[in-house]
């Protein structure tokens, strides 16, 4: 031990004799004396001390240590199960070694390191200052144990990863970094677990960074539990997940408690509920059983303890085979996912088959109808934003907005659709959607709405790419603006199957070199009214620039025009009306 005390330093006085000379004396040159230096003595390069081994005992306790002192601690104490009272004013600082077996209970005004924190040491009295709030966790120091493992294993090592949370957040510690562990956690549903909203998660609290690296691995123990999640942020602000990789157990799990039809939708790697002023960036998400995130609030909307998750950012993530969705957004505000890989989500594996919607982002609240037909929004989403992200090999769609209002989708990489329902203020914009399979052919790269609704309007479609596909955008509802898209060797560029209404249609360029039959611009069975169709370029080998099939063919006003095409440039085709009432064709090329 070191102990490092104030002490005052006494110095004496040199007393000096002096002699008195008279002037008569002679003065006397003085001798110089060279001491030679031997010549195996190297004077520059001072003898290197002797490296301490931080392994052995220590030759000292802590029992008499005093206030206001200083102890290093470079060996392994071991308190022998005793409980040390220390005094005030004390810090124990680290050179290596440990402090094992017992309980410190400390004093006020002391510090404390947090390397020595570990399974077998208690902190007790008041809570000592850290000298550093960055923790690095070694989980053999914790009693993780790594590798296939039974339940009950898996059950503690759930305990320990969520009691060394609760423990670091209280001592102050605000950055908890993880490196090389690979260990699975049984996340369930029992009932001494401390009480949550969601039992069996592994809890991140408030103000704390999660720090994990590509060497860090979280499993998922095989179970038949319908209802999980590994990890969660619950009714907590201001976290940050960086880097690691969590992994389901999608293919492992036991889906005889679904139903019998593989339901099991609520089981997650990640789930922010009621969660505010999230960042997760480059974590890695494999083989959820449900969802890879899933981000909802507290409540429904018109409770007065509602409590949206806010302010959310996914980032530089993975996501990949998740047996429902990759990401679902239920009920939040302001979130953004960039710069993320989504891949294979809703596949079928040879293990497990998966389920709807398939979808890599699913945007979706949940609204009813009351008894006097008016909506009930059980839940809220608006204001996102999806963002220069890349998919690929999704079961079904790339991003879905069913339900969600003032989302922004751009910039965006996708092999599958992009589509809205039931909402408004969404913008569709330069993204570029590739076809790679016999099923994009027969699908539409952009679905815009859906039939006889009055909640989607003020949409807009802009600037995408999209080859490889059957129909380019199929378009439903009303106020909405599409332009500037260029799609190519669709069977039908963009088609109306149903109604639109105050509707924009123009700048688009579509082409298709094949021998097939095409429709630029087709509307079939279809009631359009205050639609402008201006300004688009289209170039079909064979087929019909705009192609208009019983469109209004039951108004009453056959003499109104509903619908004006004008401005257009038609190269190698032409425009066909059939059975339509109400359509205006003019300075057209």
């Amino acid at each position: 031990m070191k102990t490092i005390l104030k002490t005052f330093l006494f110095t004496g006085l040199l007393m000096v004799s002096m002699m008195s000379c008279n002037q008569e004396e002679l003065f006397v040159e003085p001798v110089v004396v060279e001491e030679e230096t031997p010549n195996n003595e190297d004077t520059n390069n001072p003898e290197t001390p002797t490296a301490v081994d931080t392994s052995l005992p220590c030759d000292f306790t802590l029992n008499d240590v005093q206030a206001n002192s200083t102890v290093v601690i470079n060996c392994i104490m071991d308190l022998g199960g005793e409980t040390i009272n220390l005094p005030e004013n004390v810090t124990i600082v680290y050179e290596g070694g440990d402090i094992t077996n017992g309980t410190l209970n400390f004093s006020s005004g002391s510090t404390f390191d947090g390397n020595f924190l570990n399974s077998t040491l208690t902190i007790a009295g008041t809570t000592p200052l850290l000298k550093d709030p960055s923790f690095q966790f070694i989980p053999s120091r914790w009693g993780i144990v790594e590798g296939k493992v039974s339940d009950e294993v898996a059950l503690n090592n759930r305990n320990i990863l969520n009691n060394i949370f609760t423990q670091s957040k209280e001592m102050g510690i605000n950055t908890f970094k993880i490196d090389k562990m690979d260990a699975y956690f049984l996340v369930s549903k029992e009932d001494n677990f401390p009480p949550k909203f969601r039992m069996g998660d592994i809890f991140i609290p408030s103000d704390f960074n999660l720090v994990m690296t590509d060497n860090t691995h979280l499993r998922v123990q095989p179970n038949g539990f319908t209802d999980f999640t590994l990890l969660a942020v619950y009714e907590e602000s201001n976290v940050t997940i960086t880097g690691g990789n969590l992994h389901g157990d999608r293919d492992e799990h036991d889906y005889s408690t679904c139903g019998g039809r593989e339901w099991c939708q609520d089981s997650d790697l990640l789930r922010l509920e009621a969660a505010a002023n999230v960042v997760v960036d480059g974590v890695n998400f494999y083989n959820s059983t449900a969802d890879a995130i899933m981000v909802k609030a507290r409540g429904f909307s018109f409770n007065p303890d509602y409590d949206p998750s806010n302010n959310i950012v996914i980032k530089n993530c993975i996501l990949d085979k998740s047996r429902r969705n990759n990401i679902s957004i239920v009920n939040a505000h302001n979130v953004i996912v960039e710069d993320c890989q989504i891949l294979n989500a809703g596949i079928d594996t040879d293990k497990s088959l998966g389920t709807n919607p398939k979808a890599g982002i699913d945007i979706e609240a949940l609204r009813g109808i009351d008894d006097n037909g008016n909506y009930i929004y059980y839940e809220i989403v608006r204001d996102v934003i999806i963002r220069n992200n890349i998919e690929k090999g999704s079961a079904r769609s790339a991003i879905i907005v069913a339900i969600g209002d003032d989302t922004v989708i751009e910039n965006n990489e996708t092999e599958n659709g992009i589509s809205y329902s039931l909402a408004k203020g969404v913008k569709i914009r330069n993204n570029r959607i590739t076809g790679t399979s016999e099923k994009h052919l027969n699908s539409n790269a952009i679905g815009g709405g859906v039939a006889n609704t009055e909640t989607t309007y003020n949409n807009e479609i802009s600037g995408n790419i999209i080859k490889g596909y059957g129909t380019g955008i199929t378009l439903y509802a009303k106020q909405a603006k599409v332009y500037d898209n260029v799609i190519e060797n669709a069977g039908k560029g963009i088609f109306v199957p149903n109604q639109i209404r105050d509707t924009e249609i123009y700048g688009n360029t579509i082409t298709n070199t094949t021998d097939t039959y095409t429709r630029g611009i087709y509307a079939h069975t279809s009631v359009l009214k205050n639609v402008q169709i201006h300004s688009n370029n289209i170039d079909v080998k064979v087929g019909n620039a705009v192609s208009f099939e019983s469109v209004n063919e039951n108004t009453t006003t056959p003499d109104k025009v509903e619908v004006t095409v004008y401005d257009n440039f038609f190269n190698n085709s032409s425009a066909r009306v059939f059975n339509s009432k109400g359509i205006q064709i003019l300075k057209n090329n």
